[in-house]
């Protein structure tokens, strides 16, 4: 499988890159910084890389033309205002669609876009009191602002274009702890309750188990 991956420097994006590699898939990464990347990435010869950022439009098409798969796992490292991953959404759909114009009867790549647990409004009816009033209310209002209005710009763009496939992943915590090798995938909901610790590593797993 060719994987291309927008985000691939970031907490998340480090951790798939070498599960696609491991695994004998080619990856395409979009980079703005060549030197975040460790050098035995760069060595193997199924990484290929291309120099730039969301905002230029040319390497964003280069990064995902030969791919099956684009996964964006591109998010906010604080609570900071930001609109860095409605921006990679928006740009992602729009060399889709240039690609499309392109090769008109070559498959398309489906989309990937990496959000969080919070977004889901189903689970919020079930999470904690300080949750729902004061981490996602203050602690990272903003975060969860531009997460959200990034699959709202995605689930627009879909009903505009039926031709655009796509699948929103909205992972739990992310922790800095060894992977347990446990976790459940479940469509349009998790299981309800505390929502669970993720380890990155795990986050890499189940991201590539959807491609």
């Amino acid at each position: 499988m060719k994987i291309a991956i927008i985000g691939s420097t970031g907490k998340t994006g480090m951790t798939l890159v070498p599960e696609c590699l491991k695994r004998k898939h080619s990856v395409y990464a979009l980079v703005r910084t060549p030197s975040k990347v460790p050098q035995q990435i760069r060595d193997d010869l199924l990484y290929h890389y291309f120099q730039g950022d969301v905002m230029n439009d040319s390497a964003v098409l280069a990064t995902i033309e030969n791919a099956d798969v684009v996964i964006s796992t591109v998010g906010s490292p604080d609570n900071a205002p930001t609109t860095v991953v409605q921006d990679t959404t928006t740009a992602v759909i729009k060399a889709l669609k240039s690609l499309r114009h392109l090769r008109p009867n070559h498959p398309q790549p489906r989309l990937i876009l990496l959000t969080s647990i919070g977004c889901n409004d189903e689970i919020l009816k079930e999470a904690s009191w300080g949750y729902n009033n004061i981490v996602k209310r203050f602690i990272l209002d903003n975060v969860y602002d531009d997460l959200i209005k990034a699959e709202k710009i995605l689930l627009n763009a879909a009903k505009e274009d039926p031709a655009l496939q796509y699948v929103i992943l909205q992972p739990p915590q992310l922790v800095p702890e060894p992977p347990t090798g446990k976790y459940v995938m479940m469509e349009n909901r998790s299981g309800g309750g505390k929502a669970p610790r993720f380890q990155p590593k795990e986050a890499g797993d189940w991201l590539f188990d959807v491609c």
